[in-house]
């Protein structure tokens, strides 16, 4: 008897799955046929003019990502250095620009080189962690320099617009630079003076020289 049962219990469980499958297989055959004698051959789903293929969003990305790290850490910085070279002419400028970008990225190369020793010490790296290490090392240097700068600048900028405001700020300002550059262009004429009577010792120098 318990097999008997078992078995009607099983055929019960089973008949709606079958019936199920057959009830959609018979749908699917009822839209093919439909499909066949309307004559449609496109898809039923109109692709949308605005559909853009998966392909293209990566290879923006790439290019957008890529060329904003490009600026960000080599051509803004050798340009912010070239246009603070102190040099006359554009080779000096340009030398001047990769020598302090040289030996402001060799100390990140550094620091860095330490870092990435001790991670391989510690587990396993390959190409591709390397990659995720370089990525992750970039961006959190950018979110640092971020959380550190933007705040200062977004209180420092309004104070000193407010300060500029105030016409007894600004002439104390000038007051102050004012007595600061009367100070340097004192000491500045001393040593003009100093470099004038150093002139005027050996010249006479070099007249009393002469006549002997």
């Amino acid at each position: 008897m318990s097999n008997i049962s078992t078995t009607s219990q099983a055929n019960v469980t089973t008949t709606p799955s079958l019936s199920v499958q057959e009830d959609s297989k018979t749908t699917l055959s009822q839209i093919k046929n439909e499909v066949e004698d309307t004559g449609i051959t496109t898809s039923i789903c109109q692709v949308p003019w605005s559909h853009v293929p998966d392909a293209v969003l990566v290879n923006f990305w790439k290019v957008v990502y890529w060329s904003s790290q490009i600026l960000t850490w080599l051509i803004l910085p050798i340009m912010q250095s070239y246009s603070n070279a102190g040099n006359f002419s554009v080779s000096g400028k340009i030398r001047s620009a990769l020598l302090e970008n040289a030996i402001f990225y060799g100390s990140y190369l550094t620091i860095f080189g330490v870092f990435l020793i001790y991670v391989a010490s510690t587990m396993d790296i390959d190409a591709g962690k390397l990659q995720v290490i370089g990525v992750t090392a970039s961006n959190t240097w950018g979110l640092f320099l971020l959380v550190l700068l933007l705040g200062y600048g977004l209180v420092d900028i309004p104070r000193r617009q407010w300060h500029d405001s105030k016409r007894g700020h600004k002439l104390s300002e000038v007051y102050f630079k004012v007595a600061k550059l009367s100070t340097e262009k004192s000491e500045a004429e001393e040593g003009l003076e100093d470099v004038l009577e150093d002139i005027k010792k050996q010249l006479n120098q070099f007249v009393t020289t002469s006549l002997l």
